[in-house]
């Protein structure tokens, strides 16, 4: 399991916004970065589903 945290430079993003293609692209990195099989072994992974943890639903309340 991979826990992240992005933003994108400066934006404010709603809390509920999808992924932008370049966070997944920085998801992707991280896990072959992290991964004990190696970069070469992981060079053509790819991701079937990625999902989100929610939110606090105060994080969304707030956000204007």
């Amino acid at each position: 399991m991979v826990a992240l945290s992005l933003s994108a430079g400066g934006e404010e993003l709603h809390p509920l916004d999808p992924l932008t293609s370049s966070e997944i692209s920085h998801v992707r990195e991280l896990v072959i970065l992290k991964s004990k099989l190696g970069r070469l072994h992981m060079k053509n992974i790819s991701f079937q589903y990625m999902g989100f943890e929610a939110p606090e639903k105060e994080a969304v309340y707030q956000w204007k």
